[in-house]
């Protein structure tokens, strides 16, 4: 049996079906089955790997990263919550980002029709 929380979460990332099924078996999955179940996003060849991670990080360091980090805190958790409490959550991190300069920064380059400049302000 894993330990350090990790029944909950492979369940809550592949479903309480699927992860007594796993856990129980221990079966070993490939690549694909992993991504059928959503235990990954997707699924690269290992050349290609490397340049993937490192064209997503370039696209989540472009955003606000005020709104980077509340959206991993609220998405993590709100995971655990019932969905009204963590509408609550999302609700007062949203409020919080509402007055930022990033904020209006976005705001404006996406008026603008151009690309946003954010100071993580």
């Amino acid at each position: 049996m894993p330990g350090l929380g990790g029944t909950q979460l492979l369940t809550r990332a592949v479903g309480e079906r699927r992860a007594v099924e796993m856990l129980t078996t221990g079966a070993a999955i490939d690549a694909e089955a992993a991504l059928a179940c959503s235990l990954v996003g997707r699924v690269l060849p290992p050349d290609e790997l490397l340049g993937a991670v490192l064209a997503r990080a370039g696209e989540i360091a472009a955003n606000a990263p005020l709104s980077v980090r509340a959206l991993k805190k609220v998405v993590h958790a709100g995971a655990s919550l019932p969905l009204a409490e963590a509408m609550e959550v999302e609700l007062e991190a949203y409020n919080q980002l509402f007055t930022t300069d990033d904020r209006r920064e976005g705001v404006g380059a996406f008026n603008e029709k151009r690309t946003p400049r954010f100071s993580g302000r």
